[in-house]
């Protein structure tokens, strides 16, 4: 019988793709785990940003929106069900229902939560479309097998760090040259 205590959970964490993942879904990605427990994982992927805007997102999800003009990028947050909608946020919007993982970084998924920050955005946030996810033990597997490594996850790397700087920036924090 295994030690749940010598499990691997990754709640928190960030996965950095290995340089030699091709897989197109996940080609140089960091995506930050937001769930991980005997019965699989649950990501979003932070370094993806869609062509579509939040505004014209909350046009399509008839929802009004109170930010600037300025374009602000939805984000795709994985292959997975890519018509459900996430949010991460630093908390300095009351939202809803939220989960935190850690470092100063919150979790919405709840409707009301994510209507709140097209209405009124603020602080840091951003706004996903889809997810990452892992069947029990695929997470521990492909961890295993090298596709992946482990990262510290701080909110500059989520809210402030360019998308196409995001994975090799986190790999250098390992030592990693890609």
């Amino acid at each position: 019988m295994k030690d749940p205590e010598k499990e691997i959970r990754c709640t928190g964490m960030a996965l950095v793709a290995h340089p030699n993942l091709i897989d197109p879904n996940f080609r140089e990605t960091v995506v930050l785990i937001v769930h991980h427990d005997e019965d699989g994982a649950f990501g979003l992927i932070i370094n993806r940003p869609l062509r579509i805007t939040l505004q014209e997102m909350a046009r399509k999800l008839n929802l009004s929106w109170g930010g600037g003009t300025a374009p602000e990028h939805a984000w795709e947050g994985g292959p997975v069900a890519r018509d459900t909608v996430w949010c991460l946020h630093d908390g300095a919007r009351g939202a809803g229902v939220t989960k935190d993982l850690g470092n100063g970084i919150l979790f919405s998924s709840d409707a009301a939560a994510v209507r709140a920050f097209f209405l009124e955005p603020a602080g840091s946030y951003r706004i996903f479309l889809g997810y990452a996810g892992w069947a029990p033990r695929q997470l521990e597997a492909e961890l295993a097998g090298g596709f992946w490594f482990l990262a510290e996850v701080d909110p500059s790397l989520v809210f402030r760090t360019p998308p196409d700087k995001c994975w090799e920036r986190t790999l250098s924090t390992l030592g990693i040259n890609p």
